[in-house]
């Protein structure tokens, strides 16, 4: 039947002849949810990727503004870590089984932050970015 998807995974492509429906609606990337918890002024930001069997990884990073909070990476080059202040105020972590988590103590600013979230698989990386002002 064109235009009903019958895939249990949301990442899964469809028959053919549902090209409307799976190009238009399927995620092209990780998909980004925020929270802020107002008791203990942190920010979790989590993104969702499909899972795969790819070796190595998955690994992830997350970037504000383009500056690195934090990484999965087990091997990460020296110029790639984050500076201290970052690295006490975020924690990055996977949790399973597809989900990378960025939990983060913003300053009391009211600047709009862009987060972009950086998933590895195998020899690919897929990236999504959100803005978000507190």
């Amino acid at each position: 039947m064109v235009g009903v998807i019958t895939a249990t995974n949301p990442y899964q492509k469809p028959s053919f002849l549902d090209f409307n429906s799976w190009f238009w609606n399927t995620p092209r990337g990780p998909q980004m949810y925020s929270c802020i918890t107002y008791i203990e002024k942190y920010l979790r930001v989590d993104c969702e990727f499909p899972e795969t069997h790819k070796i190595p990884g998955p690994f992830c990073e997350f970037k504000q503004d383009g500056r690195l909070m934090g990484s999965t990476y087990p091997n990460s080059p020296v110029h790639m870590i984050p500076p201290i202040e970052t690295r006490r105020r975020a924690n990055v972590t996977l949790v399973e089984p597809n989900i990378c988590r960025l939990t983060w103590m913003p300053m009391s600013d009211d600047r709009a932050y862009t987060y972009t979230c950086r998933v590895y698989q195998g020899s690919t990386w897929k990236e999504n970015s959100m803005a978000f002002h507190q």
